[in-house]
């Protein structure tokens, strides 16, 4: 073994603490460019009670807090105990935020007095990666990214009524548009700080999937090395690749294992030998296990078929409704045309008989003003008759 795991955790530490690696990582990954950087201390006792917590590298990079863990498999406790690693990466800033003065109501006093107190707007915003090396949450992509937004947004995606709809006409698009319109104010709001939650991030990075997807070649490399690293067997040949790129070349002399002690090489390579039997195990266990895996595979597809066969159902009772409903449409046009055309004819037929009456009057010699009355027909046609 030429080149000790970044994978393991003694080792991932002992290169992140060169600030330049570190910088050029969060970079690389997160596609910014960081001024700035310092170490932050990764050790603490938070409470009297709380063992001691450890992150396995801190730092805060320009107006950002950062913190990176390594975690070698999927634990039933990783999403709730990152999550507290995170809220506590927020929290530690208490210690050195700046003050400021301010009038603050005295009950004592009654009155306004002009106080020190910390000044929490200078608050930055906390980015937690969990890099993980053999599990992937059963997600495809390359990582998974979790921020604060306005719940209406999820609201939004999950609002199952849209489904039901199969033909949008412009009414719906309109509705629909107008939705995502007020939500996007909303997330784009940025009076009164409220755009500082969505900076708040939790990225999950998932190493099988980046190695599978190769789809980002600025972060690939970082994983591609970290995945041969960690086999017991390597050697410096292996990484030709990266020996003229400057920060692995700096990686390489880091991790080399020409300046580790032969305990600290064994220890590397037991780590190693760990690794590959977690992994043998778990096919082992799939192996033994495919039946069971394969029959409950088998009927959550049963179930997806199943909800997707509902959906047809319902778009299908949806278009034979609405077939249904135009047809009607039409026939109650077309009866409405009909008691139109009766009416009409009714009314002509009325109006003649009424002429008919005109003209016999006008003949008696009736009054044309008192024939109008009689006949609802107006004084000019009774002259024209």
């Amino acid at each position: 073994m030429d080149i000790l795991p970044l994978t393991y955790d003694k080792y991932f530490k002992k290169a992140f603490s060169n600030l330049t690696i570190a910088k050029k990582f969060l970079e690389d990954f997160l596609d910014i460019e960081i001024a700035e950087i310092s170490h932050l201390e990764t050790d603490f006792n938070l409470t009297n009670k709380s063992r001691e917590l450890r992150f396995d590298f801190r730092c805060k990079g320009d107006d950002k807090h950062f913190i990176v863990e390594m975690q070698q498999w999927y634990k039933p406790d990783v999403v709730k105990r990152f999550y507290l690693y995170h809220c506590t990466n927020t929290a530690l800033q208490l210690e050195n935020l700046p003050k400021t003065k301010r009038h603050i109501y005295d009950k004592e006093t009654k009155s306004y007095v002009l106080k020190e107190i910390k000044d929490y707007s200078k608050l930055t915003p906390s980015i937690t990666i969990i890099w993980f090396v053999d599990d992937s949450f059963r997600y495809k992509e390359d990582y998974l990214v979790f921020t604060i937004l306005p719940e209406k947004t999820k609201d939004f995606i999950l609002d199952e009524s849209w489904e039901k709809l199969t033909n949008f006409d412009k009414g719906q698009l309109q509705k629909l548009y107008k939705k995502r319109n007020v939500l996007k104010k909303l997330i784009n709001k940025k009076n009164r700080d409220l755009d500082f939650l969505q900076k708040n991030k939790m990225i999950y990075i998932f190493q099988k999937q980046v190695l599978r997807n190769k789809k980002n070649k600025k972060y690939f490399d970082w994983f591609d090395f970290a995945n041969k690293s960690k086999n017991k067997e390597n050697k410096n040949s292996d990484f030709s690749n990266y020996q003229k790129k400057g920060v692995f070349k700096e990686l390489m002399r880091i991790l080399s294992s020409k300046f580790v002690s032969e305990e600290e090489l064994n220890e590397a390579k037991n780590y190693c030998d760990n690794y590959e039997a977690y992994v043998e195990q778990t096919n082992n266990f799939i192996k033994k296990n495919y039946n069971e895996i394969r029959s409950e595979f088998l009927e959550e597809a049963k179930e997806r078929e199943t909800i997707i066969a509902i959906k047809e159902e319902i778009i299908k009772e949806n278009k034979e409704k609405l077939k249904e409903n135009k047809e009607k449409l039409k026939e109650n046009k077309e009866k409405l045309k009909e008691k139109d055309l009766k009416l009409e004819n009714l009314k002509k037929e009325k109006y003649n008989e009424m002429l008919s009456i005109a003209k016999f009057m006008k003949k008696s010699g009736i009054d044309i003003e008192e024939i109008s009355k009689s006949t609802k027909i107006s004084i000019e046609e009774i002259k024209k008759i």
